[in-house]
């Protein structure tokens, strides 16, 4: 699991149209993995086989859409969490990515502003999955 931040104003629009891709790659290497952008930052879990795991992560690191990219946890589990999602992808809106952790933490809103824990990024992904109001897409943020 790691977080990252926007390069360049990179948008949800641009995740709704790379999402295809990023699904079949995910497929072909039997990966599992659920995205959430909130504001500028992204939280990103990726289940499977570990060299698998390992590979994708490397490419997401090599990423310039990426600013800094924090590592927040590395485990062995014996079930995934969403198998038979090869990339779930969910936009939130900040303040309703902070009503998920309200009693918990205060999230950062920006590049470079801080990481939660990897307990707290566990709530904001299955919280995220269950959250009707999404961020929208704004094509005018979108990077060339």
């Amino acid at each position: 699991m790691y977080m990252s931040s926007a390069a360049d104003g990179f948008a949800a629009c641009e995740i709704t149209e790379q999402r295809r891709r990023w699904q079949s790659a995910n497929e072909k290497r039997d990966i599992s993995s659920v995205l959430v952008q909130f504001g500028e930052s992204f939280l990103q879990l990726l289940e499977g086989e570990r060299s698998m795991v390992e590979a994708v992560y490397k490419l997401i690191r090599q990423d310039r859409r990426h600013a800094p990219i924090t590592h927040l946890s590395r485990e062995i589990v014996r079930e995934r969490s969403f198998d038979g999602l090869s990339l779930a992808y969910a936009g939130l809106h900040p303040a309703d990515a902070q009503e998920l952790l309200a009693a918990k933490s205060q999230l950062p809103h920006g590049p470079g502003t801080g990481v939660i824990d990897a307990e707290l990024a566990k709530i904001l992904l299955f919280g995220a999955l269950n959250t009707r109001r999404r961020l929208r897409c704004d094509p005018a943020k979108s990077v060339q």
